[in-house]
């Protein structure tokens, strides 16, 4: 099979332009383009362009512009601000090399579409690069549109255009208003795998939009193809052979229906080899089907090994033969198969592959590698200590309590947590180097999850799950470990110390500063603070034309990703900052503020920076002063580092932070707004076990205190001036009694413990609490942990719109009401097919009239298609206590936007083609949620979908009304409303914005 050199990203289409029948495609651009974080922007739609500019987004191929309005020869040209003179003459032709081969079986047709070198003339790389990073500078958008050379027979191929599913083909013969548009993949994701099998043929015409770097390429490779179905190339996930045993049961491969209109209805599986197998024709999961046409589904297969049957140790590689046989609707029925290598290594020498079960089904591996030595040789006693100081008269040096070295909980290991950077293969098989990048540790276990793919999710959202969910099956399955061995080398989930490189380093700060009560210690290298320092934020078109307030209430949906804001938890940790002075992917100035801001909260930082390396070099994280550093605290005597005497908690989100000294956020009053809770721990004398503890707290309105292995506890705990005894926290949690925190229903818990009267309590010095504190209807009490959830927010429903897809199963359901159907099936195999390739995430798409009640039930759901063209989403309309309605035939979309306690005001939005994606809790449970889309018009929907977040970076609140043409040139500024909706599921005034008309000339 032919490969293509894929450097650039296709998005969509552009324009028809005249092209000779040589081979000869045209280029126009650079235009600008700045990565990931809202809407996207296509300039040629602007108004100002004239004619091409009135045409609408090809995806909807509603209209069309003739060859000669391509061109605009004899004006101004065409505005980029990355070009000298501020304009782009005109379109450049690029002359294509055209490569065709032909089978020796069957005499199928591959052929190659390469154009020469891109290069743009008039950019301003050297300014652009100086003023905003070689990355970021460099970036451009651009469109290419192309013949497909007469000599190439009429036949179906399966395509790829660089790293894109869709660069769209159109048959010569059509009419462009007739929407007669192929899209290769219908997937707004990068697929180095291949898209959609598609019909094409000499004279078609190639239309790309791309995004790419200052040097980039582009290709395209058609392959013919009579298959219905297929497996993904190079999409499998598999564990290894440790010690001649597998190291989990679990593969995967990701099959691809290729039917052009038939469903695949069953699926089943056979595994063989001389060493693992399953049973012939063994159902697969019920979960995995349907597979509509086009949708990629990544398959879970379980394999069989004789426990007395070890694979010979001369053996390194053992090859596995994977069939799938799928049964269409029609009765048509397939079978494809696809070879996998296992590799062998030895316990505990070696590092090596283990497979498991991510949050929503999906199977995903990660690598580990065993400490040299058992943890019942390296930890002999373990403590709970204090920081410096005087506590009861006693020197706190000395040890507060000590478990005895008996205790079966010593056998564990902590874990050396390692984050990669973007791109980088974890396998120890395909890329030793980063395996490699650690040494062995001699009492814990190096543990390296993918992020759920190379690029991952910068460890944020199902990045930062699929860690965890990394090392729960580490600590569960002790994969590769001997039978006999397994009480040796036992895993402590709670004692970490977190590392990581590049994407990872960025990673790593994110884990420590949100998870400190899980922390020994810290070692980012080479990483970057938060994407909107590390690619500018002010390259975005659209925020010229939405305004401060809307791009800050946007950028704060990333608020909860941000390590600065929660530095301050990271008191009480040593952390080791890694550095390449020559580094220019990654500035050394991200690791030498995150430096700064730790050092000025009092904390314990050493910085080594190398002022002869640039981004990575090869002992990066394993240098004689990194290991002193790593064992100093993975081999250290105390179960977790001393709590300093005064801390200060910082939580955005309570489902993306875990506790410190024990406490945990589980709500705040304002959303999205930082809550933080100031403990003093010393003061008069009460810092020991079973003392009393001093807080205060801000945007605070319930509060957990939970045991965690090696963090002490208070007997009592006096918070804004309230006293309580610590509780049992497996029951209740401390809640607010204020207005905000109970909402605009008045709703009253009654308190499980009263706290004490204020005689009880005796003076409180003015400094210990808050003015509202001194209310009884602001005050303090104990309430229910589970009663409260399912009429509030909480950290499982918390938001924003990403929150959907970030845990559980998901299930998207497709509207089919005549006129919508067909679009809403596309967005749905689209977006599944592109978190498939982002995340290797598993979503099934159903139609409204194939789901069940119980498969309702028990998954987060995306409903596409408003009231009139969903049935689910008529169903649900009275039921999801959001503050958004859609008037009869979907006219208009409203939302009342109120201020707590009054009835507000409604505002209408009826313009064509507007759309409205929002988040709104669940009917059936309290800790699932489902995101809608709906809009006046197919057109407005489907630009509503399109926010959906299927990337790290998406800035997108709680929900959103976009005008679509608006949208497809102002990116931001077509954004009409949107914010997050407070606790209780309302309007939140403070962080939303209402627009009553878009930005441009269009409204009139």
């Amino acid at each position: 099979m032919l490969k293509g050199v894929f450097k650039l990203w296709a998005l969509s289409l552009l324009a028809r332009a005249a092209l000779e029948d040589s081979l000869v495609w045209r280029f126009l651009g650079p235009f600008p383009f700045a990565p990931r974080g809202g809407p996207s922007n296509d300039a040629l739609k602007a108004p100002g362009l004239g004619p091409l500019g009135e045409a609408v987004a090809p995806w909807f191929c509603e209209t069309a512009f003739e060859s000669e309005a391509v061109s605009r020869d004899g004006s101004e040209g065409y505005p980029s601000e990355l070009v000298i003179g501020a304009f782009i003459p005109d379109w450049q032709d690029v002359n294509v090399t055209v490569e065709t081969e032909t089978s020796d079986e069957g005499g199928k047709v591959s052929f190659r579409m390469s154009p020469d070198r891109i290069e743009f003339p008039e950019a301003d790389w050297d300014s652009l690069q100086g003023a905003f990073g070689e990355r970021t500078g460099g970036m451009f958008r651009s469109w290419v549109v192309g013949k497909v050379p007469d000599q190439i027979p009429r036949r179906r191929y399966v395509a790829q255009c660089t790293t894109s599913t869709e660069v769209r083909v159109h048959d010569a013969d059509g009419t462009l208003g007739e929407c007669t548009w192929t899209v290769l993949g219908s997937n707004p994701y990068r697929n180095p795998w291949g898209g959609q099998a598609v019909e094409v043929g000499g004279g078609d015409l190639l239309r790309a939009r791309l995004v790419g770097m200052e040097d980039a390429s582009f290709s395209c490779v058609f392959v013919e193809t009579d298959a219905i179905c297929g497996i993904a190339e190079e999409d499998f996930v598999a564990p290894d052979f440790v010690s001649g045993r597998l190291a989990s049961p679990m593969i995967s491969v990701a099959f691809r229906n290729l039917h052009p209109s038939e469903r695949v209805v069953s699926v089943r599986s056979s595994v063989h080899s001389d060493f693992v197998w399953n049973t012939e024709g063994s159902n697969l999961s019920a979960t995995e089907v349907p597979i509509l046409p086009g949708q990629t589904m990544p398959l879970k297969i379980e394999m069989r090994q004789d426990g007395d049957t070890l694979v010979p140790s001369n053996i390194s590689k053992t090859s596995l033969t994977v069939s799938i046989f799928a049964d269409f609707e029609n009765g048509q029925n397939c079978t494809v198969s696809a070879n996998v290598t296992l590799s062998h290594y030895s316990f505990p020498d070696d590092a090596f592959q283990f497979t498991f079960e991510d949050y929503d089904g999906s199977l995903h591996y990660a690598a580990v590698r065993p400490p040299s030595e058992p943890c019942t040789d390296r930890m002999r006693s373990t403590t709970t200590a204090w920081e410096g100081g005087e506590q009861n008269g006693e020197d706190t040096k000395q040890n507060v309590s000590t478990i005895s070295s008996q205790s079966p909980s010593l056998s564990l290991c902590p874990v050396l947590l390692g984050l990669h950077g973007a791109g980088v293969d974890v396998s120890p098989t395909r890329n030793a180097g980063w395996a490699g990048g650690f040494r062995q540790q001699r009492g814990a276990w190096l543990l390296l999850p993918t992020g759920r793919r190379k690029f991952g999710f910068d460890w944020q959202g199902v990045g930062r799950g699929n860690a965890f969910a990394a090392l729960e099956a580490l600590t569960r399955q002790l994969p590769g470990v001997p039978p006999e061995e397994r009480e040796k080398y036992g895993v402590d989930p709670t004692r970490i110390v977190f590392s990581g490189h590049s994407m990872g380093g960025h990673g790593c700060w994110l884990m420590a500063t949100r998870y400190a009560d899980l922390a020994l210690a810290a070692v980012p290298a080479s990483g970057w603070i938060r994407f909107s320092l590390y690619s500018a934020p002010t390259l975005r078109v659209g925020f010229d034309y939405a305004g401060p307030l809307v791009a800050g209430i946007l950028q704060t949906a990333q608020a909860p990703n941000d390590p600065a804001l929660h530095v301050s938890n990271l008191l009480g940790l040593d952390v080791m900052v890694r550095i390449g002075t020559k580094d220019t992917n990654v500035i050394p100035w991200h690791m030498r503020r995150m430096a700064r801001l730790h050092f000025e909260q009092g904390g314990n930082v050493t910085v080594s920076e190398d002022t002869s390396r640039a981004h990575w070099w090869g002992d990066v994280l394993k240098s004689d002063d990194v290991q002193a550093f790593f064992e100093s605290h993975l081999e250290t005597v105390n179960v977790k580092p001393p709590l300093p005497s005064r801390l200060l908690y910082t939580c955005v989100h309570p489902g993306e932070c875990g506790s410190r000294a024990g406490f945990r956020l589980l709500q705040p009053e304002r959303v999205y707004s930082p809550a933080r809770v100031a403990m003093d721990l010393s003061r008069g004398g009460g810092r020991a076990e079973g003392g009393r503890w001093y807080l205060r707290s801000s945007n605070v309105c319930r509060l957990q205190h939970e045991e965690v292995r090696g963090i002490p506890k208070p007997s009592e705990v006096e918070i804004d001036g309230i006293i309580f005894p610590l509780w049992n926290s497996t029951a209740s949690h401390l809640c607010r009694r204020s207005r905000v925190c109970r909402g605009p229903s008045s709703v009253k818990e009654d308190p499980l413990v009263p706290p004490k009267s204020a005689d009880e309590l005796g003076p409180i010095e003015e400094e210990n609490m808050l003015q509202s504190s001194r209310s009884a209807s602001n005050g303090w009490t104990l309430c229910s942990n589970e009663e409260w959830k399912g009429r509030e927010r909480h950290g499982r429903t918390m938001g924003p719109l990403r929150q959907v897809m970030e845990w559980g199963p998901v299930l998207i359901v497709v509207g089919t009401a005549e006129g919508c159907g067909e679009g809403m099936r596309a967005r749905g195999i689209s977006m599944a097919n592109g978190w498939w390739y982002r995340v290797r995430g598993a979503l099934r798409v159903l139609e409204d009239g194939d789901v069940t009640d119980r498969e309702l039930a028990s998954h987060n759901l995306i409903l596409l298609g408003g009231p009139d063209c969903n049935k689910i989403t008529r169903k649900f309309r009275n039921l999801w206590r959001v503050p958004i309605a859609f008037a009869e035939g979907d006219a208009d979309i409203q939302v009342k936007a109120h201020h707590l306690g009054s009835d507000g005001d409604t505002v209408t939005f009826s313009d064509p083609d507007t759309g409205v994606v929002f988040l709104a809790p669940h009917p059936f449970g309290e800790d699932n949620l489902m995101a809608v889309v709906g809009g006046t018009s197919v057109r407005g929907a489907s630009a509503a979908a399109s926010l959906l977040p299927l990337y790290s970076g998406g800035a997108i609140p709680d929900w959103l009304v976009v005008h679509a043409p608006s949208m497809s040139w102002q990116a931001e500024g077509g954004l009409l409303a949107g914010g997050f909706w407070d606790i209780h599921w309302q309007f939140a005034s403070h962080a939303s914005f209402v627009n009553s008309i878009p930005p441009t000339t269009a409204a009139f």
